[in-house]
Parts: C-alpha cells; structure tokens; sequence
C-alpha cells in the first residue's frame, strides 16, 4: 500500500545520496511510501519496480544494492539495509522514523526489526551476471545488532562533550548495545546532563564520551544540579552547552 511521505530539502544536497545514480535516488524516496510505519517494507524487486517504476525498464535489485552500498563514516547503512528474519528477505529505511510522521491511525508494523535474533545482512545476487559464481554474494553474519551499528550517531549528537570520536566508536561497538540498552545509556545521559558533577566550572568535569562508555556511566547515580539564584531572586537552572547553543541560534 503505497502511503504519503514528507520529502525534505536537504535530501537534494545530501553528498553521499549525490553518490548514487538518479534512478537510485528516485528508488529511495519510492521506499518511503512503500514501507511501514516503521520504514520496513518486503524485499520484492518485481513489486517493488511495479510500484515505483511501472513504466522504466530498469534492475532494482541492482538499485536497492547500490543503496545499501553506501556507508556514514562511522561505518554504518547510510540509506537501507536488506536483511533476512525468519528466513524471509525485507528492507529497512535507515532513520526512517526520524524523519517521518506517520499518520496516527497507520497500522503497526508486522514486520521483524533487523536486529531481531541477529539477523543477516545480505546483497543480494545481480540477476545480470552471466555466471551463477559471480552472482551470489554471501549472507555475511554481523556479530553487531542493528542498534550498535545504527545508532551510535545518535548518542554522539547527544553526549556534550565531542572528544576523540575514533576511540568512543570503539567503545560503542565493544558494548554491542541493543534496543533495550541503548535506552538505559540515553537515559543516562541525560540524567548526567543535568547532574551538579556536569554542571560544574561549565562541564569542565564532563568525562570524554569513550570513558564514560567504558565505565558504564548510564548506571552511575548523579544529583541533580540545584538552581542557583539570580541578584533579582529569581532561579537559574543549568542549561547543557549544545541546548544553549540551539536556543541561541534560534
């Protein structure tokens, strides 16, 4: 069932998306309004060319491949990611749900996350290939869940002080974090960012984001920054540096 999807204007200047073919970008945004409200749709290039381009004589699964090619800098499924759970293939939009509003009566999604039971990634075969050799690429096992791979951008845009981003990544993909932890670390997070040790000397206390990973700092218990009183009497709260920031480029 196709759906209505919002486009945004920073998806024409997207570099790494300028990478790929035209008919790649196209495909791309044809995925939004074919998947679940949680951005997964059934890996089906026949029906999925059958909805999006029902009058090009093009190859899809070459397409949805080079898609899937591309890569963030962390290493990361830039676009989609193709996977298999319970034997059966499917797609995930990659921060589908970031940037799109489902309507509220939307059905919920059937469809198992990638990270489930530590499902395979797979590229799947290039039908164009003369040899049955050179068309079948392996089902690579991925020992990382999804939400390892997927979602450490978030943590960092979260965590106030950036400092050496290689070795936090380290950190990051040591730890494995699935669904249910990564919450525990954001929540954390963001406990510790309104904490008095925090807040003290403008965060010169904040430990770098690689440490704080590696000693379990989601878990550790912090007091919350009192506020402080202005000469007119008025209360004055600690604000974190980067929600500053924001407000002030308002």
């Amino acid at each position: 069932m196709a759906r209505a999807r919002n486009i945004k204007p920073g998806f024409f200047k997207n570099d790494l998306l300028a990478e790929c073919s035209p008919m790649a970008r196209l495909l791309f945004i044809g995925l939004w309004i074919m998947a679940d409200r949680e951005g997964r749709l059934e890996d089906r290039p026949k029906r999925i060319k059958g909805e999006v381009f029902p009058y090009d004589n093009c190859d899809v699964n070459k397409l949805l491949n080079e898609l899937m090619s591309k890569l963030d800098c962390d290493g990361s499924p830039a676009f989609i990611i193709r996977y298999k759970a319970n034997n059966k293939p499917f797609i995930q939009v990659v921060n589908f749900v970031k940037h799109q509003n489902p309507h509220l009566k939307e059905s919920a999604s059937t469809i198992p996350a990638p990270d489930l039971h530590h499902t395979s990634t797979v590229l799947a075969p290039d039908l164009h290939h003369t040899s049955p050799a050179e068309s079948l690429l392996p089902i690579t096992e991925s020992p990382i869940p999804y939400t390892a791979i997927t979602k450490f951008s978030e943590f960092w845009s979260e965590y106030p002080k950036k400092k050496s981003k290689g070795e936090a990544e380290k950190a990051w993909k040591a730890l494995k974090p699935n669904e249910d932890l990564f919450n525990k670390i954001i929540d954390g997070l963001n406990r510790a960012k309104l904490s008095q040790e925090w807040a003290k000397d403008d965060g010169q206390f904040i430990p770098y984001p690689a440490s704080w990973l590696r000693k379990k700092g989601w878990e550790d218990e912090y007091k919350q920054a009192k506020p402080e009183l202005s000469s007119h009497g008025h209360q004055q709260f600690y604000v974190p540096p980067e929600i500053l920031q924001d407000l002030e480029g308002r």
